[in-house]
């Protein structure tokens, strides 16, 4: 499969998208170009999706009650059913609210998986999309989302909250 990356500036720092011809399959944030190289096989190259891809998270940066209508893949090709599970409940969390790793287990019927809840956030390959950011730790601290960037994490729930 053929993947195409492109950049965009953010209020948070630069996103990068990553898309074959049909489908987003990733959003990586500010800080994964600082802790991973970008795959070099990936052409830099802003086809129609990642065009489309960007335009909407320009809406959703004037606006975080935006909705996405982006191509995605099918669920089995983004995570395990447990993963999807997860991603699922957090995608339900409405924009300004948040919920803990315990919530989310309870929510999904298995209450002693909290820290496999954080797994599935930290492999979230759609951050913002699913909106990892709002899941927090029990004690109300922001860590272990998608990257465990706490200051992208306190960005995007600030900006929420501002909105």
């Amino acid at each position: 499969m053929i993947l195409f990356c492109h950049a965009i500036d953010t209020p948070i720092g630069t996103l990068r998208l990553v898309a074959d011809r049909h489908c987003l399959h990733r959003v990586l944030l500010p800080q994964h170009g600082a802790a991973q190289a970008i795959n070099a096989s990936w052409r830099q190259q802003p086809t129609p999706v990642l065009r489309s891809a960007a335009r909407e998270f320009r809406a959703w940066f004037r606006d975080p009650r935006y909705r996405f209508e982006l191509p995605l893949p099918p669920p089995q090709q983004r995570g395990t059913p447990f993963q999807c599970q997860v991603w699922d409940a957090i995608a339900a969390i409405p924009c300004g609210a948040s919920a803990t790793y315990g919530d989310l287990a309870r929510e999904i019927g298995t209450p002693n998986a909290a820290r496999a809840v954080g797994g599935a956030c930290a492999a979230n390959p759609l951050p913002i999309i699913v909106p990892c950011h709002r899941v927090l730790r029990a004690d109300g601290g922001k860590t272990g989302f998608n990257g465990g960037d706490p200051d992208t994490q306190m960005a995007l729930l600030d900006f929420e909250a501002s909105q």
